[in-house]
């Protein structure tokens, strides 16, 4: 029976296109979004994400706390050294089974209502491919 318990774990786990390793961000098919989404995350949240394949990220929703001032985000997801935050993910960006994504929440208030990624096969941009 344990035998049992096991493959069906692993037949879960090869279906979903991303991987949390550390955190409470949420796999659900090909995508992966902060806890609670689309509720706004808690202050004190930090996710370590990695594609289980390579594709290119197709932002289904994002709204990460980031000044309007300036360039400064307070929170942010950061895809290839990139940070990410207000409404600007990270759309048509190509990633590798070896790609970290984090997300992290200031310490300071969180109240915004965070993102779904999706892995997608196909290039899914405006922007010209890399």
């Amino acid at each position: 029976m344990p035998g049992l318990v096991l493959a069906a774990l692993v037949l879960g786990s090869a279906s979903a296109s991303f991987v949390v390793t550390e955190g409470d961000c949420v796999v659900t098919g090909d995508c992966v979004s902060s806890p609670g989404y689309p509720e706004d995350y808690e202050a004190y949240v930090e996710c370590t994400i990695y594609p289980t394949m390579d594709g290119w990220l197709d932002v289904a929703g994002f709204d990460l706390h980031g000044s309007y001032w300036s360039e400064y985000c307070f929170d942010h997801l950061t895809v290839n050294d990139v940070q990410y935050c207000n409404q600007h993910g990270p759309q048509g960006v190509a990633v590798t089974s070896s790609t970290e994504i984090t997300f992290i929440a200031d310490y300071y208030d969180g109240g915004h209502g965070g993102f779904s990624i999706c892995l997608a096969s196909s290039f899914t941009s405006t922007l010209p491919p890399p």
